[in-house]
């Protein structure tokens, strides 16, 4: 595919890059079991590892579960930029909604 922007660019960067189709949670789950105690989110001084952010994840798609979310459900966040925020999003998207 060439597009204009690709002239651009220099010889050693590709035009198009090829990758994987997976889920976007998929990563947070690779990242908590590859580094499973390193800081995920660090808000107002407060640490949450990846590990517990997949575990929120996970807890936060059961919930939105329990009151009838699901797989392809469309679901609207309206939250501050806050771990509410990100534990939602990827809770959303590990359920399988919109």
């Amino acid at each position: 595919m060439d597009k204009p922007w690709n002239r651009h660019y220099t010889g050693e960067v590709p035009g198009f890059l090829s990758y994987q189709a997976s889920p976007i949670d998929h990563f947070l789950r690779e990242s908590a079991e590859s580094f499973p105690d390193r800081p995920a989110l660090i808000f107002e001084g407060a640490r949450i590892s990846y590990r517990s952010l997949d575990a929120l994840v996970d807890s936060c798609a059961a919930g939105l579960h329990k009151l009838g979310v699901r797989k392809g459900d469309r679901v609207a966040l309206l939250l501050p930029n806050c771990p509410h925020m990100v534990i939602s999003f990827y809770g959303i998207f590990r359920l399988g909604a919109i």
